[in-house]
């Protein structure tokens, strides 16, 4: 299988304190060790703001310092980052604690070794322009997602909660491509973007988003993006692992640091977007970083019995198999 790449300058995720914007942060190539140690990482999507924290890490050598070469991928559908992980073609990916519960339910062996967002941002989005006023104006209108089964699995929820069933709307997914079918009026509405990302790059070009966070319609807290590997390769690159976390959260700890130069690694990464919304996502975002990297069982178990509950999952694995707390400070 063909792994689309797109090389991009990285940032962690989790935090530990705060680091200057000056350019005695980077850290010189003489003082790298000899012999950098290769990790292979997709993200879930291409650049913005959730990953500010990545993108200053790379910009300021944290993952040189410590001994990694990193190769960061954009996988070519959103949909690929766990397949690209469970057949070996990346060590580690970006997912989603729901798509990690959905995908051992599946067989497939990822675990959670490392959080990035903390809380759920995943969101229902429709124009102000459109008839749509509540949820069940949307029967019969269409409805966009990127094509991963959580999506589909908590619009069902929603719908349900206003008497309506999948049957009721009509589904495409689209990829990459949410917020320009949105944009163009060729879908009704979306799901699978989020309030801190889509919602402002939206706002920025007056198109006045409804924007629905689906923790506001019964699925409660979760880690949004985690970083996942699969399980049996974890005694391999163990050691890599817990580096790249450490590495990330320096990266985090210097986008809270400093929201400008977090702002403008994200620019640099996507010069195509809109200076104005990337800061007001950042914004949003920063707060949102885990500054550590750390995984809760305990959220991750009340989590897993509200997909249930709500029949997003039906034969949940036990939590042991879905993360580890062994790498994340």
């Amino acid at each position: 299988m063909s792994l689309a790449v797109v090389v991009v300058a990285l940032g962690g995720c989790g935090g530990q304190g705060g680091e200057s914007s000056s350019s005695s942060n980077a850290i010189a190539k003489s003082d790298w060790p000899e012999k950098l140690r290769p990790l292979e990482i997709t993200i879930d999507g291409y650049p913005d703001p959730n990953y500010a924290g990545f993108y200053l890490a790379e910009e300021r050598g944290y993952f040189e310092d410590a001994g990694l070469e990193l190769s960061i991928h954009t996988p070519i559908l959103p949909s690929k980052a766990v397949p690209y992980v469970n057949e070996g073609a990346v060590d580690l990916a970006v997912s989603h604690e729901p798509e990690v519960v959905l995908a051992r339910e599946r067989g497939v062996p990822v675990v959670a070794v490392g959080a990035l967002i903390r809380a759920p941002t995943t969101s229902l989005i429709w124009l102000r322009r459109t008839p749509i006023r509540t949820i069940a104006d949307l029967k019969g209108k269409t409805i966009a997602t990127e094509g991963l089964p959580y999506q589909k699995r908590f619009l069902a929820v929603i719908l349900a909660r206003e008497g309506l069933a999948l049957g009721d709307v009509k589904l495409r997914k689209v990829g990459y491509k949410l917020t320009a079918m949105l944009e163009e009026g060729r879908v009704d509405a979306i799901i699978g973007g989020s309030w801190n990302v889509e919602g402002p790059q939206l706002r920025a070009k007056g198109l006045d988003p409804i924007v629905v966070p689906v923790s506001d319609w019964g699925m409660g807290g979760f880690d949004e993006l985690v970083v996942i590997a699969r399980q049996d390769q974890l005694k391999r690159i163990g050691d890599e692992v817990r580096d790249f976390l450490a590495a990330l959260a320096r990266g985090v700890g210097a986008a809270e640091a400093d929201p400008d130069a977090a702002t403008q690694a994200v620019l640099d990464e996507s010069p195509e977007a809109s200076p104005r919304a990337t800061a007001k996502s950042v914004e949003l975002t920063l707060p949102l970083l885990s500054r550590s990297g750390h995984l809760d069982p305990a959220q991750w178990r009340r989590f897993v019995r509200r997909m249930q509950r709500s029949g997003v999952v039906k034969s949940p694995p036990p939590i042991s198999r879905l993360l580890t707390t062994a790498y994340a400070r």
